[in-house]
């Protein structure tokens, strides 16, 4: 037996092309991970007490990165080209200069046979307390 509803029928309507923007905007600004740096040289230097997680994280992996790399004897240019892409990016992420996408990621944790993600981005020690 079909079933009745009282609801009404959603009408379609053409969509208007012009009505979207071209690009999504983003919903803050964010800065790159290197600009949360206090002092010193990315990614060894201490980050600023206010960095954004997002920037301890992005620090922790271009440590990563950069010791697999020197472990294998490998690179910028030999990972970029294992990794079909522009050398320019894995300069850029040792750089703290951008933040890499999760394709990225998979592909240089695959080239590097290494887990290179930091789970848990470390936190600085909390002013004025002793352990």
């Amino acid at each position: 037996m079909p079933v009745h509803s009282d609801r009404k029928q959603a009408t379609l309507r053409p969509i208007d092309p012009d009505s979207y923007p071209d690009r999504v905007p983003r919903r803050r600004s964010v800065k790159p991970p290197n600009e949360s740096l206090a002092s010193g040289e990315w990614p060894d230097g201490p980050l600023k007490s206010n960095a954004p997680d997002e920037a301890r994280a992005a620090q922790q992996l271009a440590r990563n990165v950069r010791a697999a790399m020197t472990t294998q004897g490998l690179s910028q240019h030999k990972v970029a080209e294992k990794m079909d892409m522009d050398q320019g990016t894995i300069s850029r992420l040792l750089a703290g200069t951008i933040y890499i996408d999760t394709a990225t990621l998979a592909k240089l944790e695959a080239v590097l046979k290494e887990e290179l993600w930091p789970h848990r981005a470390p936190k600085p020690p909390a002013q004025g307390k002793t352990e």
